[in-house]
């Protein structure tokens, strides 16, 4: 009995997590005009790729319910501030791949279990004759992590972590989650990334050393794991390798201190090999992701030479060659230009403005008709937006555009972060500054009351929390709630059971049907809404 009933609730949530429309990606690249960007293929480098690399906005959008056919091959994709209705001489291009797959409130309302319908299957757009509206997904990450393919930041010039990527791209998925589900759904979704901050010396220091930790870490379970896995089956090797270290006698150095060494220097020759097939991502050529190693390798080969033991030669080798990479790895990333407040809102102001003046996507979805939709400190940029309508009005966009917010986990308070020493350095300092005035004008809470009482609208709003959510966020929501309540902006608030601050955004379209039924369809019935406004 039990297991029939786990077996409907399991049919039950893959059907509120699947839609009927297939599903097509369109990859494109938006040049920022105000810095004078050059498109990848102009810089002629033998080193570099891009040097300004990090000054673009980067998007997928997921298309629902279109054949490959009818969308053009070769996408120029217009960008920038003044050039927005599609020049042909854009410095974006896209290009497609194609992917098949099978009302209001003024406070916090409790979860219910009152619907079975599919996600957004009340309101299907299969057949509707109106386009639908634009969702724009804005990632987190504390303004200085994140891509809108999270695995990517971590096999970047911002940071190598190898064991992170792999948890993200088979654990976390994030997040190609939200607009392969939103367009399943009929719902078209532009995923993008922003410019982001990055750590100053020496605190860099201890985001370098931790990466180098962990896939030291991570090689080596994996070497023992195999080692003793051929030990069982009784490979020669390992025995031969199991009597050498038992019988040799090491006059100068402990077995076990060289070997470690060793495993060091493997694990940064892997790191290479894995940086090699990602040379864009550090924005090295090829040549210079190849050539770079081989010369660090040669180098503490040299060097090594001057050692009288072999041991102490294959140690040193081995700490030299850790050395010379981690310290090229900490050149890469002090090559990467300073972002904070308020650059990466206003990139996210720009793509808004694209995606709404474009040409290319006429009748694809309503231009007129755009939700914003972020998690962390996506929840932030996405409120603040909205809160603070001189962003997309610089942007070249009419604020009105907006119809509504949902955010999840969002922060709204950027002194209240501010308060924990490790956040303030780690993550408010690099993308806000030392400045605390400036930490208050970039908080969404301090801008209601003037939207407010200036008489402006304010678009709808979607505000989830995780029920283990930091301490710090969960009084954000609640204060937001309470402040929108108090100036009468329409909107829902609800805490999301079983979630935390990744889980949150996480689950969002997966078999899950608790979270399903209060989360995704929620956000579905919410962005078909803002459609009929």
């Amino acid at each position: 009995m039990n297991k029939n009933i786990e077996h409907r609730n399991k049919d039950k949530a893959c059907k509120m997590m699947k839609g009927k429309h297939s599903v097509h990606v369109v990859h494109g690249l938006i040049y920022d005009d105000e810095t004078n960007h050059t498109a990848l293929e102009s810089d002629k480098s033998w080193i570099w790729t891009d040097k300004d690399g990090l000054n673009k906005s980067e998007l997928d959008l997921y298309i629902p319910g279109k054949s490959g056919n009818a969308l053009e091959d070769d996408l120029k994709l217009q960008g920038g501030t003044s050039r927005l209705q599609g020049d042909p001489n854009s410095s974006i291009h896209g290009n497609t791949n194609e992917q098949i797959s099978d009302n209001n409130s003024h406070h916090s309302k409790p979860e219910n279990n009152n619907s079975n319908n599919d996600v957004g299957s009340n309101k299907s757009l299969s057949h509707s004759t109106k386009a639908p509206p634009l969702v724009v997904f804005i990632h987190g990450g504390g303004w200085r992590r994140g891509h809108h393919a999270s695995w990517k930041y971590f096999i970047s010039r911002y940071d190598t972590n190898i064991f992170m990527a792999l948890v993200h791209q088979l654990i976390f998925r994030f997040y190609a989650n939200f607009g392969k589900t939103l367009a399943e759904n009929g719902i078209p979704c532009a995923v993008i990334s922003y410019p982001i901050s990055r750590l100053q010396f020496p605190w860099t220091i201890a985001e370098l050393v931790t990466s180098f930790l962990t896939n030291y870490l991570m090689f080596g379970a994996v070497f023992i794991l195999g080692l003793i896995l051929m030990a069982i089956s009784g490979c020669p090797t390992v025995v031969d390798l199991q009597d050498y270290l038992l019988e040799t006698t090491w006059t100068d150095l402990n077995p076990l201190l060289t070997i470690l060494c060793m495993h060091g220097a493997i694990t940064q020759l892997l790191i290479w090999i894995v940086i090699m097939f990602n040379s864009q991502n550090y924005n090295l050529t090829k040549q210079a992701a190849i050539f770079l190693p081989v010369c660090l390798a040669f180098i503490s080969y040299m060097i090594s030479q001057f050692i009288m033991t072999s041991q102490q030669q294959i140690m040193i080798f081995s700490i030299i060659l850790i050395m010379t990479s981690q310290l090229s790895l900490l050149y890469l990333q002090t090559q990467v230009p300073i972002v904070q407040h308020p650059q990466p809102v206003k990139s996210v102001a720009r793509c808004i403005s694209w995606l709404h003046k474009s040409r290319k996507w006429q009748g694809l979805y309503d231009p007129e008709s755009i939700v914003l939709l972020g998690h962390s400190a996506g929840g932030h940029l996405a409120t603040l937006l909205a809160l603070d309508n001189t962003y997309l009005t610089n942007a070249g966009c009419h604020p009105s555009v907006i119809k509504g917010i949902i955010s999840m986990s969002g922060v709204y308070s950027v002194p209240r972060i501010a308060t924990s020493w490790m956040a303030k350095h780690f993550i408010i300092i690099p993308a806000f500054g030392t400045d605390q005035s400036e930490w208050e004008i970039s908080s969404p809470l301090t801008h209601v009351k003037n939207r407010a009482m200036n008489g402006i609208g304010i678009p709808k709003f979607l505000l989830f929390c995780a029920e283990s959510e930091f301490p710090f966020l969960q009084k954000d929501a609640s204060d937001l709630s309470d402040k929108f309540n108090e100036f009468d902006v329409s909107h829902e608030y609800f805490i999301i059971k079983g979630t935390n601050h990744f889980t949150i955004a996480s689950n969002f379209g997966r078999y899950s049907e608790h979270y399903n039924e209060h989360v995704t369809k929620r956000c579905i019935d919410f962005i078909l809404g803002t459609g009929s406004m």
